[in-house]
This record gives structure tokens, sequence and C-alpha cells, in this order.
């Protein structure tokens, strides 16, 4: 991802994975009427959301900001996790047969 954006889109995107109110408003007046389109109502519902949510806001600045400006990372998503979901069937074994203790205890520090 970061080959594919300039270091001011990066800023812009890390200010947006922190919820910056400011950021999230400049790319939803991007999208104009995003409230009425589709994909914001579709997002609302797979979300369980009230439309007009902070949190829902939030997602869909993220996702209309990497659709405008990385349309390619659907596609790197999607193959990335065809490729995790290979390796698990490949490795089911021995993800079965781990000592999760090591994890679960990192899990409750944070």
């Amino acid at each position: 991802m970061c080959d594919a954006l300039t270091g001011e889109q990066i800023s812009q995107f890390d200010e947006l994975i922190d919820n910056d109110k400011v950021m999230v408003d400049h790319v939803l007046k991007q999208g104009g009427d995003y409230q009425s389109e589709d994909r914001y109502r579709a997002l609302a519902k797979e979300l369980d959301l009230n439309v007009d949510s902070p949190e829902l806001n939030n997602e869909y600045a993220r996702i209309f900001f990497l659709d405008s400006n990385y349309p390619e990372y659907r596609q790197i998503v999607a193959d990335t996790l065809e490729e995790l979901r290979r390796s698990v069937r490949r490795n089911k074994e021995q993800f079965l047969n781990m000592d999760w203790s090591a994890i679960d205890e990192r899990a409750k520090k944070k």
C-alpha cells in the first residue's frame, strides 16, 4: 500500500485510522451525498450501525478514501485473504496442535 500512495495520502489515511473528525469530514465531503449511496446504507446494515453514526462515517470515509486513491486495494485484500485461507488449510494440524498460552498471555496484558 505504501508504494501506491504518496506520503501525504499515507498521512491522511493514518488520520482516518485514528478517526480524526476533521479528516473524516473532509473525505466525506468529497463523497457528495454519500448517505444516499447504496454502499453506505449496505455498510450500515453490515456493521449494524445507525445511518450517520460516527462509527459508520469513520469506516465509510476509510473505504471511500481507499476506493478513490488506491482502487486496487480490494483485489489485494481478497488475494491476501485467499492466501491466508490456503495457508491455514495447509497447516491446520500445526494450528490445532499449537500451544496458544503465550498468545493468550500477551492478549491479557493489553
